[in-house]
């Protein structure tokens, strides 16, 4: 009895996890996947630095418009996650990345080691 084969996927396939993130296949051997908004931003920009990430703009993750996607640092996205500077505005998210790179500039000429953590409003 012969067993059925798999579909081998191809260079260019898409796989859509669970949580509605997409992969594309860049590579067989090896078997090489990397999320779509990263193949997109590289085929437009080139390579992204290391412990960098893509972000959606509008917050939206699957609008893969170029416009939409922003490359920012994991020091970048920690700090706009800690402060809640994501938007489904594009604008403001925007303006939440340049924030975070003002913080980081006085972090580093202050010498400051560590940036305060956002306290929640009590209400």
């Amino acid at each position: 009895m012969a067993t059925p084969k798999t579909k081998v996927r191809q260079i260019g396939d898409e796989w859509v996890r669970n949580d509605g993130m997409v992969l594309v296949k860049v590579s067989m051997k090896p078997n090489k996947w990397i999320y779509k908004q990263r193949k997109i931003w590289q085929d437009h920009f080139g390579e992204i630095p290391e412990n960098h990430f893509i972000i959606f703009l509008d917050g939206d993750k699957t609008n893969y418009d170029i416009d939409n996607l922003m490359c920012v640092s994991s020091r970048e996205a920690s700090l706009m996650a800690n402060y809640n500077m994501f938007s489904k505005d594009k604008s403001i998210t925007k303006a939440g990345k340049d924030v975070a790179d003002l913080l980081i500039e006085i972090k580093t000429k202050k010498g400051i080691k560590a940036m305060p953590k956002h306290r929640k409003k009590q209400g």
